[in-house]
């Protein structure tokens, strides 16, 4: 019989891998990024598109037909999803929707039956801005 050896070497016990704190922060980050990111897009697109539409779109009249709320609000201004029946003057008439944020104050500008002026897209006429009311609101 051996005597145990106090020198005998053991191997180690086998480690599981270990997720490096700056990976989890980095992914984090990018996670945030994204979101943030997306969020921006989201708000500001939609009306640097409608502006674009407005210095370069081709004029036509619209009626609007229905006018409903979307639930967002925006620095207490509500988002409203419109119905246009909308008359170019090239085109026959189509129907056309929307969403824009409107200033409480010009909520009776923008109810059905009233007359827009909007400008629309010759090569997607279904992408429409609306320009201006009656009155000269916007």
């Amino acid at each position: 019989m051996n005597p145990p050896n106090s020198f005998q070497q053991t191997s180690p016990a086998p480690s599981s891998p270990q997720k490096s704190p700056k990976g989890m922060w980095a992914f984090f980050a990018i996670i945030m990024i994204g979101a943030f990111v997306f969020t921006i897009y989201n708000v500001f697109f939609p009306d640097y598109q409608q502006q674009q539409l407005i210095k370069s779109g081709v004029p036509a009249t619209a009626v609007i037909l229905d006018a409903d709320p979307t639930g967002n609000v925006y620095n207490a201004q509500p988002e409203v999803r419109l119905r246009l029946r909308v008359t170019p003057t090239d085109l026959p008439p189509y129907e056309a929707e929307l969403e824009m944020i409107i200033n409480p104050v010009y909520t009776p500008e923008f109810q059905p039956g009233k007359t827009v002026k909007v400008k629309y897209d010759k090569a997607d006429p279904s992408k429409v801005a609306v320009e201006e009311t009656e009155t000269g609101q916007r």
